[in-house]
């Protein structure tokens, strides 16, 4: 099996689903001028989450999926 590591995807931190990076609001733009943010949704239709993750915190997020 080899990994595949899907760029923009995080795995959903209630459903444990795969969540695809969205746009921004204008305010997650505000924030990232401190600390800079991406916006996540998940793609899973009994969940629905979306948020923001941090940059640092989404270098050790990365989904990896195996094939």
């Amino acid at each position: 099996m080899k990994e595949i590591q899907i760029e923009n995807s995080i795995q959903c931190p209630y459903c444990h689903g795969y969540a695809r990076r969205v746009r921004r609001r204008k305010i997650d733009r505000w924030i990232s001028l401190i600390r800079p943010i991406a916006r996540f949704e998940c793609q899973n239709h009994k969940c629905h989450w979306v948020g923001n993750v941090y940059q640092n915190e989404l270098a050790n997020k990365k989904m990896v999926l195996k094939q």
